[in-house]
């Protein structure tokens, strides 16, 4: 029943404590609807009314200058009852956190229904003054909502896939910029050089693709691909091939 206590408090306790605007906030501190109380017959835990705190709290910052007051009433299970009053102890000398509003999201853990029937029916009650609750949807429009919903989630997802996939068709036409670096040791074209002489670098940064190959001056030609690199020696007559193999070179790194 934590989600059905969270949901009420969100729904019905927020707005009409805006528009009430109280000077001071009073809390019957009752834990009778705590698990194992033998006389509430409800399975809120005691962690829920920690949070509740909390959030409270941070509410009272905003309507009534920081003011809260609770007052310790039911819980006829001794050992429940002081886990439920040590929550709340702690929630009430940590530093309230002003950076999200009061019950703006529902935490993962909360277990249960919502109980939205009962939370509609009672705001319908004051949807007028002096409260002026705002209705939440019922349960067709939340259908529909969600519906709605998901289906901007696909067409977002959809133009996400066409926007990749022009991405990579972009990035497998893009520039691929060669350069040479010499070593110390002079080379010359009597020696026939191999792929032991050699070694290539490759770098990938703002959709260009760096290929450095040391030692040699300028290579014949290059051909850059995401599974392999083909160089083809100068001033030799066989026009010799060298090949690396390229390994997790992905094209939407391009």
């Amino acid at each position: 029943e934590d989600l059905a206590l969270w949901s009420a408090c969100a729904q019905v306790l927020v707005p009409s404590t805006r528009s009430f605007k109280p000077d001071l906030i009073l809390i019957s501190a009752g834990f009778d609807a705590a698990a194992g109380d033998p006389l509430g017959g409800c399975s809120v835990t005691p962690q829920l009314f920690g949070l509740l705190t909390r959030e409270i709290l941070k509410l009272s910052t905003e309507t009534a200058h920081g003011r809260v007051l609770l007052a310790l009433e039911g819980g006829y299970n001794v050992d429940v009852l002081a886990e439920c009053v040590e929550d709340v102890m702690t929630a009430l000398v940590d530093e309230v956190d002003l950076v999200t509003a009061p019950f703006a999201s529902a935490p993962d853990w909360l277990k249960g229904k919502s109980c939205q029937g009962p939370i509609r029916k009672t705001c319908e009650v004051h949807k007028g003054p002096p409260l002026r609750l705002p209705m939440p949807l019922s349960k067709a429009e939340r259908r529909r909502s969600s519906e709605l919903e998901m289906e901007a989630s696909k067409r977002s997802m959809s133009k996400d896939i066409k926007e990749m996939d022009s991405q990579s068709a972009e990035s497998a036409q893009s520039d691929v910029e060669v350069s040479a670096v010499s070593k110390d040791t002079e080379l010359t074209t009597d020696r026939k050089l191999t792929s032991e002489d050699l070694s290539a670098t490759v770098q990938v940064a703002e959709g260009r693709l760096k290929v450095t190959i040391s030692p040699i001056a300028r290579p014949r030609d290059v051909f850059v691909s995401p599974d392999e690199i083909r160089v083809w020696l100068p001033a030799t007559p066989e026009a010799e091939l060298i090949q690396w193999e390229l390994k997790g070179l992905l094209v939407e790194d391009l």
